[in-house]
């Protein structure tokens, strides 16, 4: 940089990096930064305007039993067909999601959508199956989960056992005592829990 704000800017740029890498680390400033910067920014903002424009959707991976070949559960998976962006992928924009904070609104949505769907299925006198969520770290973390959860459910009139909540080991380990009253809360509520990448964490 040739003036104190750019030399300012830049620097902030490369510790922001250094904080992402994990903290106590240094990197020096390129213009990749910068480049990846501002798209990470434009990403953050079409993801904002995907949930307003309700741009989002689920699609169902069926769970099942390779004896009885019966159908005995599914897995919602969030697609975002992007106007200017096409078909993005959820490796593409999820931890953005996560960073900016939108994984919040992003995931209540979800449960809601989900909770729509087997409202459908029952109307449409289709046998239901319990329907696993991904739950992130940022959601889970929320003090009023548990009771946004119980809402959702409330307002669709939905068998809270009809729900699976899909966890990674990670978030089960962090803030264990917050942790374990948020499970409390969902076990009380009847949500069924699953852990996901079993083996690959702390088990291993």
């Amino acid at each position: 940089g040739d003036d104190i704000d750019t030399l300012l800017k830049n620097a902030d740029i490369a510790m922001y990096q250094a904080k992402e890498s994990g903290r106590n680390q240094f990197r020096f400033f390129t213009e990749h930064m910068h480049t990846s910067l501002i798209e990470r920014h434009k990403l953050e903002q079409d993801i904002q305007s995907a949930l307003h424009l309700k741009q989002f959707a689920l699609v169902y991976q069926p769970k099942v039993d390779v004896i009885s070949h019966k159908l005995t559960g599914m897995e919602a998976l969030i697609r975002w067909n992007c106007p200017d962006r096409g078909l993005v992928r959820p490796a593409e924009f999820i931890r953005t999601a996560e960073n900016s904070g939108y994984i919040v609104p992003l995931g209540y949505w979800i449960i809601g959508d989900v909770c729509r769907a087997l409202k459908k299925w029952q109307a449409d006198s289709l046998k239901l199956v319990p329907v696993s969520i991904n739950v992130s770290v940022k959601q889970f973390q929320q003090p009023d989960f548990a009771i946004r959860v119980e809402e959702i459910l409330k307002v669709h009139e939905l068998d809270p056992a009809l729900i699976e909540f899909e966890m990674t080991e990670g978030l089960l380990m962090e803030d264990t005592a917050a942790t374990q009253r948020c499970l409390e809360q969902l076990k009380d509520i009847g949500i069924r829990i699953a852990i996901d990448d079993f083996g690959t964490g702390n088990s291993c």
